[in-house]
């Protein structure tokens, strides 16, 4: 054999190397060759020495594929076996905060009563005009004797406007607060408060945040009560609860339990107005406001409602992560807000760009809204062609410049606003009929 292949005349090529065989006829040894073929002009020992290299090379790639179905068998296992761990250890952990979760509701209940009865001997009281050297006590004592008739010394323990700093762009008095020595003497006050009506000046209880905004849900839906002959008088609130007192009964909602609320209350139709060419809406009441409950899932994070959205992607361009922690931590939209208002006025804030984003970021939070609830769907979708209307008096961007109890509601002619939100809604409805 030796010698048969040392006589064997190898052709060479111009430079006076062995020419290389074709790359189909022999190739190095692998576990993912494709099948080889010898040339049929091959010589006998050519070919009885690929065929036995063709066995070895058989026993090897069987070999291969042996330890690598071992070897990922093994992984396959250690993978599972790991995330089957993980899993449980997930539940433990879940678990673990769904307790913790729960108990920190319960200790944010419990000081949530505990400072909304601190504030008992509070009253707030609106409508009396500022000026720089203004004694408050004084202020307090004329409305009382002067506009109320309630004579004799109530003596305050505080009295200040609240809050203390007055904000930019003040649109009305800052209310007054003040903390009366005798709970008596607050009490008289409050049983007497609407002696105020038509004096332009009015008395309010004083809350904490949580409490107020829950409150301030319900107004609407008592300004309503009193121009109906079956409720007038007969709706008020008590903390953070609604109260119809009607028949000798005493009925109590929260704000989660707006939709057991009589008809003639719904709040969906009061914060929600149509005169057939147009629906006009404001309130978080409203299925269509920004502000209404809905939870949707955007880039991979979980949203209660358009506004958090909203301010959380304003929060993303500035670079701000605690601004955006803050805002996820919040499922009230008016805190929302207010940390959003806040970013507009930071140094690192762009308005231009801001400006030109915030349109399509407000299409991409509503849209999902809406593809994420079939009951707001509807609400939208039933409202067919008819014009959409923000009823906002006070933002002329997105909404209309009139309220929904202003006599141009329904006349667009007069409308002052761009009514942004109004139209990027009629697109998404012409999204989802499609």
């Amino acid at each position: 054999m030796e010698e048969n292949i040392q006589n064997t005349p190898v052709s060479s090529g111009s430079s006076g190397l062995p020419n290389k065989r074709p790359a189909d006829v022999l190739t190095p040894p692998s576990h993912e060759t494709k099948k080889v073929k010898i040339p049929e002009n091959a010589p006998e020992w050519a070919v009885g020495l690929f065929d036995c290299f063709m066995k070895e090379f058989s026993k090897i790639n069987l070999k291969l594929e042996s330890i690598e179905s071992q070897g990922n068998a093994a992984a396959v296992k250690q993978v599972s076996d790991r995330v089957t761990e993980l899993e449980s250890e997930n539940k433990v952990l879940k678990s673990r905060v769904d307790i913790l979760e729960t108990k920190l509701d319960e200790l944010s209940s419990r000081v949530l009563s505990n400072e909304t009865y601190s504030r008992r001997g509070n009253l707030e009281f609106h409508g009396i005009p500022e000026n720089d050297r203004e004694n408050c006590k004084s202020l307090v004592q004329n409305v009382l004797k002067d506009q109320m008739n309630l004579n004799g010394p109530m003596p305050m323990i505080r009295c200040h406007r609240n809050p203390r700093k007055k904000p930019e762009n003040l649109r009305y008095p800052r209310p007054i607060l003040a903390r009366f020595s005798s709970e008596l003497d607050r009490d008289k006050i409050w049983e007497n408060r609407r002696r105020l009506k038509d004096s332009g000046y009015f008395v309010s209880e004083n809350f904490p945040e949580d409490i107020e905004s829950r409150r301030k849900v319900f107004y609407p839906i008592i300004k309503k009560a009193n121009t109906l002959d079956a409720f007038r008088n007969k709706v008020f609130l008590v903390e953070d609860r609604l109260v119809i007192s009607k028949d000798d009964t005493r009925e109590q909602y929260t704000v989660d339990q707006l939709d057991m609320l009589p008809s003639e209350l719904d709040p969906v139709h009061i914060a929600t107005k149509s005169d057939g060419k147009v629906t006009a809406f404001f309130g978080r009441a409203s299925p269509l406001s920004n502000h209404h409950s809905c939870s949707f899932k955007l880039d991979g994070q979980t949203f209660n409602c358009v506004e958090q959205y909203f301010f959380y992607s304003l929060a993303e361009i500035n670079g701000d992560e605690r601004a955006k922690h803050k805002i996820l931590a919040t499922d009230d939209p008016v805190k929302q807000k207010k940390i959003g208002k806040r970013l507009k006025k930071s140094p690192g804030h762009d308005a231009e760009n801001w400006k030109k984003a915030a349109p399509e970021i407000m299409h991409r939070a509503v849209l999902a809204k809406f593809q994420s609830n079939e009951r707001l769907k509807q609400f939208l979708l039933g409202t067919g062609t008819q014009k959409l209307a923000e009823a906002n008096k006070h933002d002329l961007f997105w909404g209309i410049g009139h309220s929904l109890n202003s006599p141009n509601l329904f006349k667009q002619q007069f409308w002052q606003g761009k009514n942004t939100l109004g139209e990027i809604l009629e697109e998404v409805r012409e999204q989802l009929k499609g």
